[in-house]
Formats: C-alpha cells, sequence, structure tokens
C-alpha cells in the first residue's frame, strides 16, 4: 500500500512537472514584457507646471487642437509637466480647475491614440534648479510626496496602463544618491500596491543625467518600471544666453561638430567669460553622445527595464545651424538605439509651435519625427 501512494505521488509530481504541450518546467518560459508603447513624443512646457498663466490664458495655452496638430505629425506619445501648486492648494487638496485641464488632455490623447507621462515636475519642496531643497531633510516634505501621489492615483487609476504613465519626480537633485534611491523606492512601493500595472518611470539623482545611472538602486521584479534620462550636453551649446542660467550674457560664435568655441574666439573672451567656457574646451561629435547614451542604456539593459529620455533639446539663442545639428544628431543617436524621447518642448525658447498654434519650425518638427 505504501509502495502505491509513493507511486501515485510520483506520478502526479511528473504530471504538475509538464504544461500543456507535454513541456518540462525546465525549460525556460519567456513571458513577453508590454512596454508602454512610445517612439517620439514631446513636452508640453509651461502650462500646468512653471507658469503663472490661470484661467482662459492657461485654457487657450494648449488645447485639443494642439494634441491633433502633434498626432498628425507623427507624436506618439506627450510628457506633461504638472506641478504642485498648479494641481494641489497647501493643504494637499485637488485644485477642481487644473484637475479639469489635466484630465481633459489625457482624454485628448485617448481621442488620438496617443500615450501620455503624467509627470510630477515642481512640488513645493522640491525644485530642480533651486538651491534650498526642503525635501531632502524634512520626513513631512518626503510624507506629503508620497501623498501626492496617493492623491493622483484615486484620480488617474481609471485610465489604461497603456495610455498613461506616472513619473514620480522630475530631476531629483538629493545631497546623496541614497537619500534619492531611498525615497524613489517609497514611491515606487506606494504606488504599486494601488496599482499593479501602472507604468512608472524613474530617473538617476542630479537632474537624471546618465552619468548618474549607474548609482541608481531599484527593485528588480517590476516589469513596470522605465527609466528615464534627461540629455543636454553640452550646456554651453543647448543653453547658450538663456536667461535663467549663468551663461545668460555670455557672447561667443559657437560650432558644431567640434570644439564648440575656437581657440581664436576662445582667445578674445575676457577671463570672467573664459571660465564659463572652460569646462567645455573639448571635441563634441555625434560619437561622444553617442558613448555617453550609453551609460544609461547599459543601467537599463542591466535591469532589464525599458528606457525613455524625458528631456533634450536647445535652447533658441544657439545659432540655428548649429542647434540643428545637434539636435539631429540627438534624435538620430537615440532612435538608432531604440530609445524613445521626449523634446523639450512644443512651444517657447526650444519649441516649433507658436503661440497661434501654428507650427513655427518645421526643418526642426521634421527633425524630431524622422520625416
Amino acid at each position: 500500500m505504501k509502495n502505491s501512494i509513493v507511486i501515485m505521488l510520483l506520478m502526479l509530481i511528473f504530471i504538475s512537472c509538464k504544461d500543456e504541450n507535454n513541456a518540462s518546467i525546465s525549460e525556460p518560459v519567456f513571458v513577453q514584457k508590454e512596454h508602454f508603447n512610445m517612439k517620439r513624443g514631446v513636452n508640453i512646457c509651461h502650462w500646468l507646471s512653471q507658469s503663472d498663466d490661470r484661467g482662459a490664458v492657461r485654457e487657450r495655452y494648449f488645447t485639443e487642437a494642439d494634441v491633433a496638430l502633434l498626432a498628425e505629425n507623427g507624436f506618439d506619445h506627450l510628457r506633461m509637466p504638472i506641478d504642485e501648486e498648479q494641481l494641489f492648494d497647501e493643504s494637499g487638496k485637488l485644485i477642481p480647475e487644473a484637475l479639469i485641464l489635466l484630465h481633459n488632455s489625457i482624454e485628448w490623447c485617448k481621442n488620438q491614440n496617443i500615450r501620455i507621462i503624467v509627470d510630477l515636475h515642481v512640488i513645493r519642496s522640491h525644485h530642480f534648479n533651486e538651491g534650498e531643497r526642503p525635501l531632502w531633510n524634512s520626513f513631512e516634505a518626503q510624507e506629503k510626496l508620497v501623498s501626492l501621489w496617493v492623491t493622483l492615483s484615486g484620480e488617474l487609476k481609471r485610465y489604461d496602463p497603456q495610455l498613461v504613465a506616472y513619473e514620480i519626480l522630475n530631476e531629483p537633485v538629493a545631497p546623496t544618491d541614497v537619500q534619492w534611491n531611498a525615497l524613489a523606492s517609497r514611491l515606487i512601493k506606494t504606488i504599486r500596491q494601488l496599482e499593479p500595472n501602472r507604468k512608472i518611470i524613474v530617473g538617476s539623482n542630479r537632474w537624471q543625467q546618465v552619468g548618474t545611472f549607474k548609482d541608481l538602486q531599484l527593485p528588480r521584479n517590476d516589469e513596470n518600471i522605465i527609466l528615464s534620462f534627461h540629455f543636454y550636453e553640452p550646456h554651453l551649446l543647448t543653453h547658450y544666453r538663456a536667461e535663467w542660467t549663468d551663461l545668460k550674457s555670455l557672447n561667443v560664435k559657437l560650432d558644431y561638430p567640434g570644439k564648440i568655441v575656437s581657440d581664436e574666439n576662445y582667445a578674445q573672451l575676457s577671463d570672467a567669460d573664459k571660465q564659463l567656457v572652460d569646462p567645455y574646451r573639448k571635441e563634441y561629435n555625434k560619437e561622444v553622445f553617442s558613448e555617453l547614451i550609453d551609460e544609461a542604456l547599459e543601467v537599463a539593459n542591466e535591469y532589464g527595464y525599458q528606457l525613455h529620455c524625458g528631456e533634450f533639446g536647445c535652447y533658441n539663442k544657439t545659432q540655428y545651424s548649429v542647434r540643428m545639428d545637434w539636435t539631429k544628431d540627438i534624435a538620430d543617436i537615440l532612435t538608432e538605439k531604440g530609445i524613445a524621447y521626449s523634446y523639450w518642448g512644443h512651444k517657447g525658447g526650444f519649441g516649433f509651435i507658436n503661440n497661434n498654434g501654428q507650427v513655427s519650425d518645421v526643418k526642426l518638427l521634421n527633425i524630431l519625427t524622422g520625416n
């Protein structure tokens, strides 16, 4: 009797180790991970983020017609920066007027069959360009950030995970990588408990630059994480004479590829301006940028995560031909490596659409859409 029981148990074990096609479970079974389907996108900057406009002015700045225009020209996703002060009052309650605009933008994307990334861009305790960032030394500020995402999830979880993705914080600038890794892991865990299948987008510490990607520490068993980097190298070229930078008064001819400031032009600069240019006294070309972007790609491949370039762009004070050549090289690199990207941004000093909702730079648009 005992022998019969043993034989029956062995048979059950053997049967359980076969699939419906009679294949042993010792053979690897690969499950196709569903990527967030995106290739070329654009940031909708200065609408629900970094803008003082409210009411009718804000409503007119970005409309359903803009989404239709972007989709018609080949963009398959939008990155939507949102600020805490736009969506939430001081007590953490949602502001209905802005919330309606956010929901509208998602519905517009749905109607055009394009995806949207909801990017928490600036919060009251953290601005990537400000020196004071209380987020990193305040438990209450971190609790509030977690609470913001709980509230946002409650509003947005109704949308298909293949329509809407969440970017937990734009360009974190923590004193140490350990601090950002810990907070990012907590945010991921919180959202994951609420929405198991939502795509969560995470960048590295210190402005999501490729050089800090190696220091990211994230869960390795979450197939719905997307890594995202930003690329503005070299800053002298992409932010030349930008009013919010220390380059705002610099006046020198830029070149690309090669040395972006020639030896001859460098010699004519004042000592103060030479100090601004000194960090960029090297050769820049497509090969150099490709190797830099590989630093992020290697980390994404190690984790097995989808990779996204959430921002790249060049300000319009840079000489037009240099600006176009740089943008084309970056767009081509990303396309060749199979990395989806969101250009910064659709309007303003980096953009290709004017305030009347018309394409103002066809060449730039064609570069970004591969036409």
